[in-house]
């Protein structure tokens, strides 16, 4: 403690000398303060203390006495007059200090046990954003928020490491009146910050030239008035994660607890920090995941358009049309990746279909017939065991199905039939009769929107193929001029 301040004033001189502040060196007061004894004088003027005669002015007569509980010194009642004071107007001060004390003592604590409620609630608070929230970002925010508001610091924020470029960076913060403090860098051990992350130990500060002196980048902190300084690193498993810093202006008031609690904060931080680095990189490994079995996907796809020379390109066209008709009927997320997957893999089924009828030129037999219809089942038997592809089987089983029921291999019919099918079944069809087949040239757009309509309530969807016939007018219409 530097200063002891007037926070309470009575008399002639109330305006004079309230808020005014007396240093603990030189000065009676801080002498009352560090002894804890009482002490009277007649004569100020003849004192040394010129703080409190410049103060009291014309007031030669004063007394010091200590309010005091389980030894400590927890204020002064200072009293100044004009006339002398006598021994027994000073000994009636005693027992008045002796309950104002009690008095103080007893809000002090009751304080004090509504401090720590606040705290438990800001640990409580940021316990459920740590457990319910993978989001980082919002996890920070509520971190900062709460740590200005329950813990009645004037400005937080958190500096977060970059574990390439080993470069802290501010992510989050609140309380300051200049946005710079958002530019903030500091390497390893550079600046406060910095040196709190490379050593791993929390650090205070308590003088306002300190704090200016303890910072690189020091013009921003011109405009906060900052007097104390708190930093704590973010540690978790043996890893610096970031820094925690908060700030005051004054009047500040020291809490035995604060870094207490910060290092309780800063453990919360560190493992949701932890967390969404963890949830990232499973994202991420989820995605490269994702993206291999794709690509195997069309790996299958294309071997299947090579050994049946008369599909080339098929299989890629009906997989981005089926999507885009997917959508335009209202399917979205996962479920569209799983329906553009099953396009792919819709004729999956034929790597069981031999040869000599797969690539047969004429027409097929009606045995052989029966064989080209069992690859929708060798598709289901071939891909049910594949627990990532089961979602995506509803169009290699079913695209052969028909709205009335005369389809195979089950003979579904209407709702029966999976949505997922009914769509692929229409681009199925258009794609086929648009291009060429070595016995066949590609139909007219025209004759193949006849034909599509002629199948609807028949063979196809009839809601899907006016779904379908709408989007490639959309598509297909010229940009207006102009």
């Amino acid at each position: 403690v530097q200063y002891i301040y007037l926070e309470y004033v009575a008399g002639s001189l109330q305006d004079r000398l309230l808020n005014q502040k007396l240093p603990m060196e030189n000065s009676i007061s801080g002498e009352v303060f560090r002894t804890g004894k009482p002490y009277l004088t007649n004569n100020l003027k003849a004192e040394r203390d010129f703080y409190t005669k410049d103060l009291l002015g014309a007031l030669n007569a004063a007394a010091w006495v200590p309010m005091m509980a389980d030894g400590n010194v927890l204020g002064i009642i200072l009293v100044s007059s004009g006339h002398p004071i006598d021994g027994d107007e000073f000994n009636a001060l005693l027992p008045i200090a002796d309950m104002a004390a009690s008095a103080i003592h007893r809000a002090m604590l009751a304080e004090q046990m509504q401090q720590r409620l606040q705290h438990l609630t800001a640990l409580r608070t940021i316990n459920v954003s740590i457990s319910s929230s993978f989001d980082l970002r919002v996890t920070l925010n509520v971190l900062v928020n709460q740590v200005h508001t329950q813990l009645g610091v004037d400005a937080v924020c958190v500096l977060l490491l970059e574990p390439n470029t080993r470069l802290l960076r501010y992510v989050a913060g609140t309380g300051f009146r200049s946005r710079a403090v958002e530019e903030l860098r500091f390497w390893l051990g550079e600046g406060q910050a910095g040196r709190v992350a490379l050593e791993r130990r929390g650090q205070q500060i308590y003088d306002p030239s300190g704090i200016q002196s303890y910072f690189i980048n020091r013009d921003w902190l011109a405009l906060e008035d900052f007097v104390a300084y708190h930093a704590v690193p973010l540690v978790v498993k043996g890893e610096i994660k970031g820094v925690l810093e908060t700030f005051h202006r004054p009047p500040f008031t020291h809490q035995s607890d604060f870094m207490q609690l910060l290092e309780a904060l800063a453990l919360e931080t560190a493992i949701a920090i932890d967390k969404a680095e963890l949830l990232e990189m499973l994202q991420r490994s989820n995605q490269d995941l994702i993206i291999a079995y794709d690509k195997t996907i069309e790996g299958w796809a294309h071997a299947l358009e090579l050994r049946d020379q008369d599909t080339e390109g098929h299989t890629r066209r009906v997989a981005e049309w089926t999507t885009r008709l997917a959508q335009a009927c209202g399917i979205t997320g996962a479920q569209l990746m799983h329906i553009r997957r099953g396009a792919f893999l819709h004729d999956l089924g034929k790597i069981g279909v031999p040869d000599e009828i797969l690539r047969k030129d004429g027409s097929l037999s009606p045995e052989e017939w029966e064989i080209m219809r069992q690859h929708p089942r060798l598709a289901y038997e071939m891909l049910s065991s594949i627990e990532f592809l089961r979602p995506a089987l509803e169009i290699p089983y079913c695209h052969h199905e028909h709205w009335d029921g005369s389809g195979y291999p089950r003979g579904l019919a209407r709702d029966e039939i999976p949505l997922s099918a009914r769509i692929f079944s229409v681009i199925d069809v258009w794609d086929a009769l648009r291009h060429d087949r070595p016995y066949r040239k590609a139909w007219t757009e025209a004759e193949t929107v006849a034909y599509l309509k002629e199948q609807a309530g028949k063979t196809l969807d009839p809601e899907i193929v006016r779904i379908f016939l709408e989007l490639r007018t959309l598509i297909t219409r010229p940009a207006p001029e102009g």
